[in-house]
């Protein structure tokens, strides 16, 4: 629950905590970036849930090409090196393995590239 005495979160902003993560989906991130950290990277998480209202301005950014995304449940996270941030290809490598390494999807593999994005695959959790 948020606290009294803060704003609450902008829905046009990125959100990062894992807490809106849906189980077990946030144990695998967690794996993945322990995974990172013994590779020697500093992982950052950039963005995890994300409102209607984020997913529509990035769509119309042309940021996103889809109005309804995986982070939008609680299902995708995008993570960045903190040092090299959105430029390191080594970094975004190292999380499409490690992310792959567990079972998850990784937009680095895309044909429109989204390195930074992992998320789970079609049916997880459905079963």
């Amino acid at each position: 629950m948020p606290s009294p005495l803060l704003p609450p979160p902008n829905p046009l902003r990125p959100q990062n905590s894992l807490e809106l993560l849906q189980q077990p989906f946030r144990l695998l991130v967690f794996e993945v970036l322990i995974d990172l950290e013994h590779q020697g990277f500093d992982p950052f998480v950039f963005e995890t849930g994300r409102t209607d209202e984020r997913q529509a301005v990035l769509v119309k950014k042309g940021a996103s090409k889809r109005l309804r995304s995986l982070h939008q449940d609680g299902l995708a996270v995008d993570i960045i090196d903190k040092i090299q941030g959105w430029k390191s290809e080594e970094f975004f490598l190292a999380l499409a393995k490690s992310a792959e390494k567990v079972g998850l999807v990784s937009g680095h593999r895309w044909k429109w590239r989204d390195s930074a994005h992992i998320e789970a695959p079609k049916g997880f959790g459905t079963g």
